[in-house]
């Protein structure tokens, strides 16, 4: 594994998310996979963590294509459909825009750690995990990422 993916599984806190990595460098072979290369029936049991992000360009913007159940559930509601710079994120609105446009220059997975004020007025502490997906093998057109977190009530009535 290079240290570049060393570094990224290590600090993936979530079982489900260095799953989800581990799947998409299998089904890459080295590259960058395409969504064609994703069969959901592989990780069942990530999909509801699952989003999938179709890249549009000029101007770059990323549109919500699937949103999994438990993300809806984290997030307080279905964003499926929505474009991430319509949606408010508070404080860190400007900073995730910008970790989803890494992921498309740079075409390598980035893992982020957050906590941040939801619409449903709840505050979410969050890590995402964001994988580039390329119809061509060069352009990256969609993103897979997953998502795993707790509300903070969540963390304060397990402590």
């Amino acid at each position: 594994m290079s240290d570049s993916f060393a570094r990224i599984a290590t600090a993936l806190e979530y079982d489900g998310l260095a799953d989800l990595l581990r799947y998409w460098r299998r089904v890459g072979r080295g590259g960058v996979p395409s969504r064609a290369d994703i069969d959901p029936a592989d990780i069942p049991r990530l999909l509801s963590n699952v989003l999938l992000i179709d890249v549009q360009r000029a101007p770059i913007r990323f549109r919500v294509r699937l949103c999994g159940t438990e993300v809806d559930r984290l997030l307080g509601r279905n964003f499926t459909g929505c474009y991430l710079d319509d949606i408010s994120a508070g404080y860190f609105e400007r900073d995730i825009l910008l970790d989803y446009a890494e992921v498309v220059l740079h075409k390598l997975p980035k893992a982020t750690r957050r906590s941040i004020l939801t619409g449903a007025g709840h505050w979410l502490h969050y890590q995402r995990l964001l994988l580039p997906l390329s119809s061509d093998g060069w352009t990256v057109d969609k993103l897979i990422g997953g998502v795993y977190g707790q509300s903070a009530a969540e963390v304060y009535s397990a402590a």
